[in-house]
């Protein structure tokens, strides 16, 4: 497929990269600091909580099943560990997996924003 560009269509791409600031290295740490916390706050998660994001669907040609049992021998390693999956819903029989692993606490499911 081609796509070909009209001149007013170049005329906003280039005002669009003109428009793009540049901050000084320690603007941009402090910026994505406090994005990182106010993220981590939006989503409920704790500044120690380290996060495994599947973003998708649950369907079960997916192999939901196997990320699931990967996670709960992970979250036996190191309990700061959460699952957040984004987009899809997990079937019943994937709900049940993850209550009968037990790891129902540490998976967080949250929609497309």
């Amino acid at each position: 497929m081609r796509h070909e560009l009209s001149r007013a269509d170049v005329g906003r791409q280039q005002f669009l990269l003109e428009a793009v600031v540049r901050l000084p290295p320690q603007l941009a740490r402090r910026r994505d600091r406090i994005a990182r916390a106010a993220g981590r706050k939006n989503l409920g998660l704790g500044e120690q909580d380290r996060v495994l994001l599947h973003v998708g669907s649950c369907a079960p040609r997916k192999g939901i099943d196997d990320l699931l049992a990967a996670f709960a021998t992970l979250v036996s390693r190191d309990r700061r560990l959460l699952l957040v999956q984004v987009g899809g819903r997990f079937t019943t029989p994937q709900r049940l997996l993850i209550e009968r692993l037990g790891v129902a606490p540490r998976v967080l499911q949250r929609s497309f924003v």
